[in-house]
């Protein structure tokens, strides 16, 4: 009696055709081409990018995220608000097309409070400035 072979969906087959079958069960399993996976890779990405441009937070939370990508501490630095305005506003373009940016008030105020929050001093001579703040590269 010949021993009784599954191949990798359960099928039973028999020792005539154990080499046939086990090479098909291999091809079914073997990795996808590169470029197939380079190419879904690159639809998810874009899926992704789909999907957080509908999930839109907060303008408090867009004020904080580019607090934090497009500034740094630099001792000797002073920064005027109304310089870091016009940046925060080509920033929003860049990253939410989709969303209007706060206006300069609104934005002056969720600013200092992340400066605030940093411990990053604020104090006002003509404009609120923050001391010890300077743009990033």
């Amino acid at each position: 009696m010949k021993p009784i072979l599954r191949d990798a969906q359960g099928k039973a087959y028999g020792l005539g055709h154990s080499v046939r079958a086990r090479s098909s069960a291999r091809n079914m399993h073997m990795p996808k081409a590169p470029d197939a996976v380079s190419d879904r890779l690159e639809e998810l990405e874009k899926r992704l990018a789909s999907i957080e441009k509908r999930v839109v937070p907060s303008p408090e939370a867009i004020v904080t995220r580019f607090f934090m990508a497009c500034t740094h501490r630099d001792d000797g630095a002073e920064t005027s608000v109304l310089d870091i305005f016009p940046k925060y506003e080509r920033w929003c373009r860049e990253h939410y097309p989709l969303d209007k940016p706060l206006d300069v008030a609104a934005f002056r105020e969720q600013f200092a409070r992340c400066c605030g929050k940093a411990g990053i001093e604020i104090g006002r001579v003509d404009a609120l400035y923050c001391f010890g703040l300077a743009f990033s590269a």
